[in-house]
């Protein structure tokens, strides 16, 4: 079997090849930068199913499984660009979790909290950004759908990794005042609200 090395070029070729089948401008990046970081650690070496296993070894090490299948992913990716499908390895198997961990979310007094010191530092931005988040359930990424226009309209159409679906926004901005929405409505709970009846898949 003809030995294969990975190098800066074909990483370059890598990259026009996602951005050609239209991948999200972060999958491109992601992507290319484990496959970097898959070409250092063979240090100019050809790539073996033996070398991609201890890197996976690794990066167990170094990081949870779900990150690691993450990096696996688009390492095996970048191995079948470049012809060394033999070289892929297995993604590590995770049990999925029947509860959400309660110590990751934030209660509604910490909610509060981070709302009244964003206000008390006049930072309206990230006042406004929390509530419309929690809101709609959007994701930060997905912020730059909330216009003015959809705004207007009440709803925006969220767009992203080749994905599409509607969200119902308030009929009134995330402009508040004191503790809730204007006209007296509380401020959205921070787990509530996501994803909650205000989206729909289109």
């Amino acid at each position: 079997m003809e030995e294969i090395t990975l190098t800066g070029q074909s990483i370059s070729a890598f990259r026009e090849f996602l951005v050609e089948n239209e991948k999200a401008r972060a999958t491109v990046e992601k992507y290319v930068q484990e496959a970097e970081q898959l070409r250092l650690a063979l240090c100019g070496a050809p790539v073996t199913k033996a070398g991609v296993l201890a890197y996976r070894e690794r990066l167990q090490q170094q990081y949870r499984a779900l990150t690691v299948n993450n990096k696996l992913s688009a390492v095996n990716a970048y191995l079948r660009f470049c012809g060394a499908e033999h070289c892929e390895v297995k993604l590590l198997k995770v049990q999925r979790r029947a509860f959400r961990e309660e110590q990751r979310d934030l209660t509604e007094s910490e909610y509060r909290r981070l709302l009244s010191i964003a206000k008390g530092r006049k930072n309206q931005r990230l006042y406004h950004v929390m509530l419309t988040i929690c809101a709609t359930g959007i994701r930060v990424s997905e912020l730059r759908f909330i216009t003015a226009e959809a705004l207007r309209a009440g709803r925006t159409e969220i767009r992203l990794k080749g994905k599409c679906r509607t969200v119902l926004l308030p009929q009134e901005p995330a402009v508040c005042q004191g503790a809730g929405y204007p006209g007296g409505a509380p401020v959205p709970h921070p787990h509530r609200a996501a994803p909650g009846p205000q989206q729909h898949l289109a």
